[in-house]
């Protein structure tokens, strides 16, 4: 069946719920337990085989006519619905559908849900890293070497990553399965921290791959956005990455024209 891609992007939608210990609104959850439902009905449309042959079988030793018995006549209208090859595909699509429109409806309200224990990562990162400094998380020796609270503060730093990357993971899902947001790899960072141009030049962080530890020893804040926000720094980024080149080309032109000027004069 198609939609393969759309029901793993509905599946981790939930799972960051569940990961984060958060609870989704009524309405999502009321699509998704029925998309579940009809995805498993569309799943047992056609009766397993030779179970026609069974009841045509037992309707004849119970004395009944085979052609008017109720169980005979069940299995033949449900053969006849599994055997439409585009039919289980209409009802998961259908299903897909009124979960992709919940969740753009309430994209704003899932994305504030999430943003309370994405919040309380970040709180968590930030006073590790005033507690630890500028070390790597995946270095525990280095850590551990600092004693006193070194260790809890490092399990707690590492549960605080792993928190956002869940939530950023959700939160993609999220924006793909509503069409809100797309996949571009050059404003990775913006999905999960705000960031000015100037920061984000200076950096160098375009369609870079870092983890929130990574982040906050940058100096960036964390931040998850709304889908509207993320598009707000996304443009923040492009017209400043604009406005460079049109002073990089204009300071070319002025060299360019300028040393001209002086080969005139020379001449």
């Amino acid at each position: 069946m198609p939609g393969i891609t759309d029901r793993t992007l509905i599946t981790q939608i939930s799972a960051t719920f569940t990961a984060t210990n958060t609870k989704m609104p009524t309405a999502l959850a009321v699509a998704l337990a029925r998309s579940a439902r009809l995805t498993e009905a569309a799943r047992t449309l056609m009766p397993p085989e030779g179970a026609i042959g069974v009841a045509v079988t037992t309707a004849i030793d119970d004395g009944r006519d085979p052609s008017t018995d109720a169980e005979v006549q069940r299995l033949l209208t449900a053969t006849a619905l599994g055997s439409n090859y585009n039919l289980p595909d209409q009802i998961v699509g259908a299903a897909t559908e009124e979960v992709r429109e919940v969740c753009r409806e309430r994209a704003d309200q899932i994305v504030g849900i999430w943003s309370k224990p994405f919040d309380q990562a970040a709180a968590a990162l930030a006073k590790a890293h005033d507690q630890l400094g500028n070390v790597a998380l995946d270095q525990p020796g280095e850590i551990l070497a600092q004693g006193g609270d070194a260790a809890k503060t490092w399990v707690n730093a590492d549960e605080a990553s792993k928190t956002i990357d869940h939530i950023a993971g959700g939160w993609l899902a999220l924006g793909e399965l509503t069409r809100l947001s797309s996949q571009d790899p050059r404003y990775r960072v913006l999905r999960t921290a705000a960031v000015d141009p100037k920061a984000w030049q200076e950096l160098q962080l375009e369609r870079k791959k870092l983890s929130p530890w990574q982040l906050v020893l940058g100096g960036v804040d964390l931040s998850l956005p709304t889908f509207g926000q993320y598009t707000e720094r996304v443009r923040a980024v492009q017209s400043a990455q604009a406005r460079a080149a049109a002073d990089a080309e204009q300071a070319g032109l002025d060299w360019a024209t300028g040393r001209q000027r002086q080969a005139t004069v020379a001449g």
